[in-house]
């Protein structure tokens, strides 16, 4: 157990705030968002932050985003507070004014900031604020928090971090101000500090308050390390019971973005590590683990009062960080929104039975698109009230194919009392997840394929390798159901010269079946291109180019991912030609043309097609006739793993 203030809180892993759009379009909360909660108190989390809540309409960054403005919101917040706290957790309610960040789309009114430096996420330029409207915003985080204490929450967490509005004020990046509330150190750190007093004066001495702060900005004329420390030790004699370290702003993802494209950062990959996270403070799984520890460890010996590490944190690595002192609290994000049990498996020792965030952002990316929360490898995530029950009628379930489509499909089945038994046509489980878990920095994806074999073995599915799934061997095991989950295959595109003893697919340079050389052109700049040609460039001998059609790499991705993968290939020196066509490969080179028509030979030794994957419905067309069955995952369509783990949930829960 830890404490924070006078909150004693019972083990040291914390849920940090993270946006989902469950609430209600109107900010009330949702029953969605309490189940949601709910989930991870059940779980065993310590302590549960809400996602940001606004203090006014102004400041909202996201349509769907909790209200704090108005009394009336009061009593849904109040049933969130004791949903989780009825398992044991505490919970936190987060103060966040998006300031620039909030969008006049959403809000429908220009956002406040205290100067009017154009924002790199919304590209809009704000109004700036005046001392009224200043003290009327002060006035409103103090009303809030009161609110959250009357509704029963455990305390308040001020968002002074990633460029909202409390962090706009403290850095010169955004504050160009020469009255009280800008210019010197003292004068930036004004409108913070007033806030916190103002609270502290309202709720008491004994309502713990955290604050969340960005201890490097990572922009032009940004905060560093050495001015956070002492705005720490500011706050903590104003009443600061924690602090919750991260990094970065939005415009420092769009900053360093730029940097990393423009050639600014190649071979400095320390620098790029640096950037990547903080620029990108939910960090993808292209970035090491655990990036932003020594901000917090910084922090620490500034302070007295506990500190909150943050940051794609596993928990092995959450041990080590609150055995050596750098800190308090751990928080694990993603890894609650991927197993809200993980505590409860930490705390019981039961780390093998932990399913392993994957670090895709795919959560975060959902929710920017204007979306509502998912999770890749977690398909109940956002939408709890869905629980796998017993099935009305248990039925024989066959199986075919062990890649995350059918591996899913046939744990839930199972689970819901199904006799199951899955048929994989190569010597080992996992098709597309099994070899893209060949790459270094997707331990992860290995961890998922573990974690499912072990599951089906506790469930008693099963397991047939080596085995093909033709509808006469189908039909000759007398299944109630069929379950086509078979994946799918590289596609040829149309290219002159493609048939060349040069090219081959990625799928089979991943399986380790082609010698490579060192002269290597990627066909296809999307996620499994740029993926394959990171692996590929860590041989620094190497020369690999990727060509793509499009005039960006890795559209298929969500922002932070891309903004990562990027960043890296740039770093490794990958060369890549956008809005370029192929059009004929020779022997020893490829010939693409690009939009203006001018042709451009580029030598190489080895062509790797990552062109896309085509499936075939042709068993499925037919057995449909004779059993009911249905198509999962790739063998649907090719797509990515959210789409063929959420199939496979969703086929099992039909039947």
């Amino acid at each position: 157990s830890g404490k924070i203030g006078t909150m004693t809180v019972r083990n040291r892993i914390v849920m940090p705030a993270m946006g989902t759009n469950l609430a209600n379009p109107d900010g009330s909360v949702s029953q969605h968002l309490i189940d949601y909660y709910e989930a991870r108190a059940a779980g065993g989390a310590g302590l549960i932050i809400t996602e940001v809540v606004t203090p006014e309409e102004r400041g909202q960054c996201i349509h769907c985003e909790l209200g704090g403005y108005r009394d009336s919101f009061v009593p849904g917040l109040s049933r969130l507070a004791r949903a989780v706290q009825s398992y044991g957790a505490k919970c936190v309610l987060q103060i966040a004014h998006a300031g620039a960040f909030a969008s006049s789309q959403v809000t429908g009114m220009r956002p406040i900031a205290p100067s009017p430096v154009p924002c790199g996420l919304t590209g809009e330029t704000p109004e700036e604020a005046t001392i009224f409207e200043i003290n009327e915003i002060q006035k409103k985080h103090v009303q809030l928090a009161v609110r959250a204490k009357t509704a029963g929450f455990d305390g308040v967490e001020i968002h002074g971090a990633h460029g909202y509005l409390l962090l706009q004020f403290l850095s010169p990046y955004t504050n160009k101000r020469n009255d009280d509330y800008g210019g010197s150190f003292e004068r930036r750190l004004r409108f913070s500090r007033e806030i916190v007093q103002g609270i502290r004066s309202a709720i008491g001495a004994n309502f713990p308050i955290i604050y969340r702060l960005s201890a490097e900005e990572y922009v032009p004329d940004g905060l560093e390390l050495s001015d956070t420390k002492k705005i720490a030790q500011v706050l903590e004699k104003d009443g600061i019971d924690a602090f919750h370290i991260s990094a970065g702003t939005w415009d420092s993802r769009m900053t360093f973005y730029q940097d990393v494209l423009s050639g600014k950062v190649k071979g400095r990959t320390k620098d790029l590590h640096k950037g990547i996270s903080t620029g990108a403070w939910v960090s993808p799984l292209y970035a090491p683990e655990g990036l932003l520890v020594h901000l917090a460890e910084g922090i620490k010996k500034a302070v007295s009062v506990p500190v909150i590490a943050v940051n794609s944190i596993p928990v092995e690595m959450a041990e080590n960080i609150v055995a050596q002192g750098k800190a308090d609290f751990v928080s694990m994000g993603r890894g609650l929104i991927a197993d809200p049990e993980l505590p409860n498996k930490v705390m019981s020792g039961r780390l093998d039975e932990i399913r392993r965030c994957l670090r895709c952002n795919e959560c975060l990316g959902k929710v920017i698109a204007n979306q509502h929360l998912y999770c890749a490898i977690n398909a109940q995530a956002g939408n709890e009230r869905r629980k796998i029950e017993p099935a009305k009628g248990k039925k024989k379930l066959l199986v075919v194919g062990g890649g995350p489509a059918g591996l899913e499909a046939a744990r839930v089945a199972s689970m819901r009392g199904h006799k199951v038994e899955v048929w994989e046509k190569e010597s080992e489980l996992g098709g597309q997840l099994r070899r893209i878990a060949l790459m270094g920095f997707k331990k992860n994806h290995k961890a998922l394929l573990d974690w499912y074999v072990d599951q089906l073995r506790k469930l008693g599915v099963e397991i047939k390798l080596n085995k093909k799934g033709g509808e006469e061997g189908i039909l000759s095991e007398h299944p109630d159901v069929g379950v086509l989950a078979a994946g799918a295959e590289g596609k040829m595109p149309d290219i002159q010269g493609i048939d060349s003893e040069s090219v081959c697919f990625a799928t089979n340079v991943l399986d380790g079946k082609i010698e490579l050389k060192n002269r290597i052109v990627i066909i296809g700049g999307g996620l499994v291109g740029c993926e394959l040609a990171l692996k590929l460039a860590d041989n620094p001998v190497r020369e690999v180019t990727v060509v793509e059609m499009l005039d960006e790499l890795a559209i298929d991705l969500e922002p932070f991912s891309k903004w990562a993968i990027t960043g890296y290939l740039a770093e490794k020196g990958v060369r890549s030609l956008t809005g370029c066509k192929v059009s004929e490969v020779m022997r020893d080179r490829v010939v693409c043309v690009d939009r203006e028509g001018q042709r451009r030979e580029l030598p190489c030794d080895n062509v790797i097609l990552a062109t896309g994957l085509q499936s075939s419905k042709d068993v499925s067309d037919r057995l449909g006739k004779t059993i009911e069955s249905y198509v999962v995952g790739d063998n649907l369509e090719a797509r990515n793993i959210m789409n063929a783990v959420h199939d496979g949930f969703n086929v099992a829960m039909r039947i």
